[in-house]
């Protein structure tokens, strides 16, 4: 692939809009990137659809070179030469804009799975069904053979996976160590702000959300009690339904216990103020 080098370069984006796609012998397109102020037929026989709106968007013809796939935007404003100019490295997105917008949710969803998962994975694999993808990512992986070895070989491709297993239904990513850091319970709740989260404990304490804390006006000092399990390391973490649940490492069945009752006792007198202030 080949694109242009400028010396101490100052780049100006600008905004375009393709008004039409010409393509030529590759002959002549070799000939106009050696000479792009030369006058061409195609520029002149198209000048009046490129211009500049009065919103500063530049409306182009894009020239493709036959068998290439690099091309040019071109803006003559008036002229039959390419008085305004981008080279263009690679066309077919452009070219298509279905595909660019299919390319597009495909790496989001790359982004999705490697970036959430290294966020809120604490294992070392991460399984997920195609269907939660589609509905987090909005890309309609499932049933779709020509998606799926598109994302497989994208996510091969991220320096962060290590191994990657596919099935029709779903995959299951193996993420590289380096990469992988094991969140606080206090990140995970920042990271999920509007997300109820589950503490459990393999000895059955229920379910402890530990989400309504940020409605509770609790303390500094008050919440220094709890540092323990607020700073904990996070052993498991599942997304379910109804949210999220979070296993806590080095953290006892009897301390969470302490910690539910506290956050109860802290419901109540909240109620109970809400209750006088309107007496």
């Amino acid at each position: 692939m080949y694109t242009t080098f400028d010396r101490k370069p100052q780049f100006c984006l600008r905004d375009f809009v393709i008004e039409k796609t010409i393509r030529i012998p590759k002959e002549e397109f070799a000939s106009m990137l050696g000479n792009p102020m030369e006058n061409k037929d195609f520029i002149a026989e198209n000048k009046d659809l490129m211009y500049q709106d009065f919103n500063g968007i530049y409306h182009c013809l894009l020239v493709i070179g036959e068998g290439r796939t690099d091309g040019i935007l071109v803006e003559s404003d008036g002229y039959d030469y390419a008085k305004f100019a981008s080279y263009v490295p690679e066309t077919t997105a452009l070219s298509y804009p279905s595909l660019h917008k299919m390319n597009r949710k495909l790496a989001d969803a790359v982004d999705f799975i490697v970036n959430e998962g290294l966020r809120n994975t604490t294992e070392e694999t991460r399984h997920l069904r195609f269907e939660e993808l589609e509905s987090q990512a909005g890309i309609p992986v499932r049933r779709n053979p020509f998606l799926q070895d598109m994302l497989g070989k994208m996510l091969e491709e991220r320096p962060e996976i290590a191994a990657l297993e596919m099935d029709a239904e779903s995959l299951t990513v193996k993420y590289q160590s380096e990469f992988r850091t094991i969140p606080t319970l206090t990140e995970v709740m920042k990271q999920n702000e509007y997300t109820d989260i589950y503490l459990v404990h393999p000895k059955d304490v229920g379910y402890i959300l530990v989400s309504r804390l940020w409605n509770l006006d609790v303390g500094e000092k008050e919440l220094e009690r709890w540092a323990d399990i607020l700073g904990a390391k996070v052993k498991s973490i599942q997304r379910k339904g109804y949210g999220i649940e979070i296993e806590l490492d080095n953290v006892s069945a009897e301390r969470l216990q302490k910690f539910d009752c506290f956050l109860i006792a802290c419901e109540m007198k909240k109620s109970y103020l809400i209750q006088k202030m309107d007496m």
